[in-house]
């Protein structure tokens, strides 16, 4: 029985071995050799054509084997990420409670000032000087130099005058000289201010004797020291306006001087005491001597 199963398979082995017994042969078998080129001419023969090559038994194609199923491919998953932690909800806030009164806007905050505003722009920073023009009453001509320090200080000097006044052979006149200082009490241009004064009074005479024809020329002056009180308004930069009014009360005695050609000594000791009689007694009506400047004109930088 089992020579009846080994038989088929033996002529089954021996079938498909034929074809590769067959290729194989006739790889080894040699070549003939190629025949030799006649010379040419007329009576050259040609070659026989080659013999073809006989057919070749292709093996049958031997079943493949099945491939293997491919195995399922498990992609790895991504962890799943942790969950957040859920957020602590606001407390409650209480609702302020409605208002009867209306609703009132902000109150707008004041502009701070520049530091043009305050000060600081003058050649000096906050100290503004310049010349000042005055026209005024008693003494009516004047020239000065005025200053202002910051906002609220400051100072003024002042000469102010009379041109000479003729009265037939006599002729006067008149000055004053002032320092004060002053006080802006608002910062605006109103201030009032304090100082020293001193007012002068000069004239002068002259006469011919007739008999004689002696020249007698005579000067005198009067200095009374005062102290100076006023108040006025002034502007504080650049081309300023101002008036103002002024009180120069007299301290101290007044102070006589004379100068010229005199006669004999007696008239000259005359003339000395009923000048100083005629000085106490004016300024003995006067507490005070006044002085208004009508318009004060001048430039500070």
């Amino acid at each position: 029985m089992r020579t009846k199963r080994l038989l088929p398979l033996l002529a089954l082995s021996c079938w498909l071995a034929a074809p590769v017994a067959a290729q194989t042969a006739s790889e080894a078998a040699p070549m003939p050799p190629a025949a030799e080129a006649a010379p040419l001419g007329d009576s050259a023969v040609e070659p026989a054509p080659a013999a073809e090559p006989a057919p070749m038994l292709m093996p049958m194609p031997m079943p493949e084997p099945a491939a293997p199923a491919p195995e399922p491919v498990t992609q790895a998953m991504p962890a799943p990420l942790p969950m957040p932690a859920p957020l602590p909800m606001p407390a409650p806030q209480a609702m302020p409670a409605p208002s009867s009164s209306p609703i009132e806007a902000p109150a707008a905050e004041p502009a701070q000032e520049s530091e043009e505003e305050l000060g600081g722009t003058c050649a000096m920073r906050d100290l503004c000087v310049g010349p000042v023009l005055s026209l005024g009453l008693i003494n009516p001509i004047g020239l000065g130099a005025h200053a202002r320090y910051g906002e609220k200080f400051g100072f003024g000097i002042d000469y102010q005058f009379i041109p000479t006044l003729s009265f037939g052979d006599a002729s006067a006149g008149w000055s004053l000289f002032t320092l004060e200082a002053r006080w802006y009490p608002f910062g605006s241009a109103f201030w009032l201010g304090g100082g020293f004064g001193y007012q002068r009074f000069s004239a002068e005479a002259q006469t011919t004797d007739s008999a004689t024809g002696l020249l007698t020329r005579v000067e005198g002056s009067i200095g009374v020291p005062a102290l100076k009180l006023g108040l006025g308004f002034m502007g504080r930069e650049g081309l300023v306006f101002g008036i103002d009014l002024g009180f120069n009360i007299p301290v101290g005695s007044t102070n006589v001087e004379y100068s010229g050609t005199f006669g004999s000594d007696d008239q000259v000791a005359q003339l000395k005491v009923e000048v100083q009689d005629a000085a106490d007694a004016g300024l003995g009506l006067l507490p005070f001597i006044p002085q208004l400047n009508l318009l004060r004109v001048g430039y500070l930088f």
